[in-house]
């Protein structure tokens, strides 16, 4: 049996835990603030680093890091509800493959997310706001 080799992170990967480890030591500190408030839950401060690193970062996304998004995407679509980061990485996904013009798997996802709009019941609000702006829906 060959040695396990150590898999080598990404540029995005490696730029995306630097900015959530600077934000979270910021947290640490007492010192993130955001919207003139001070952040005082750490579940809050580990959202505001998690979207914040992905909006700074998405510039370093190469092909394996889609695979890698892709998989995480099949791996959700088993299950029988979406999280919140699901949802935002098919939605990530659709606008990709749409700039590369890749049709079949643009269609694959929005046929992935008429699915789980047909059969969730209760859609939280904040999903529906994502799929809202994304698809630039009015009211």
């Amino acid at each position: 049996m060959p040695p396990k080799t150590k898999k080598s992170k990404s540029d995005f990967e490696i730029c995306k835990s630097k900015e959530i480890d600077k934000i979270m030591k910021l947290y640490e500190r007492g010192n993130l603030i955001i919207r003139g408030k001070k952040v005082s839950n750490q579940k809050q401060a580990i959202a505001i680093a998690l979207q914040q690193s992905e909006s700074k970062c998405n510039s370093k996304i190469n092909g394996s890091d889609i695979k890698n998004i892709e998989n995480k995407v099949n791996q959700a679509t088993n299950y029988s509800e979406f999280t919140y980061s699901d949802i935002k990485r098919i939605l990530f996904l659709h606008n990709y493959f749409q700039k590369k013009k890749n049709v079949t798997k643009v269609n694959e996802l929005q046929s992935k997310i008429i699915h789980y709009l047909l059969t969730v019941q209760d859609i939280k609000s904040s999903y529906r706001k994502l799929f809202i702006t994304h698809f630039h829906i009015k009211k």
